[in-house]
């Protein structure tokens, strides 16, 4: 089962994602469930392109199968952070439309 995490700052304010483990609905390189929380995760890093690089983080260890993606708000302008936000927030949704439509295999913690 894939468990992910949404973070937030002192703000309440949607920051980071993170993936943890394996679906297990489906041999490995033919998991749907997989595959739309690799693309989430594809999507935050292509959406993050122009940002300043002190301003994102992106760790991952396929061995553990686990990513994070996270991002300063305060590294950010206001019109960054504005039209960042609607991406991560976007992925959220996105995220919780998959643990719903799979529950056996992703859950949000």
């Amino acid at each position: 089962m894939t468990e992910i995490s949404f973070h937030h700052n002192s703000e309440k304010k949607l920051t980071g994602i993170s993936a943890r483990g394996h679906s297990g609905d489906g041999p490995e390189g033919e998991s749907i469930v997989c595959a739309a929380i690799s693309t989430v995760f594809e999507i935050l890093l292509a959406g993050a392109e122009d940002l300043p690089a002190t301003a994102v983080c992106f760790k991952e260890n396929k061995e553990k199968a686990e990513r994070k993606f996270a991002v300063r708000p305060d590294k950010l302008t206001a019109g960054q952070w504005e039209q960042y936000s609607r991406i991560l927030r976007a992925a959220r949704k996105v995220l919780k439309q998959t643990a719903e439509k799979y529950p056996r295999h992703c859950s949000i913690s």
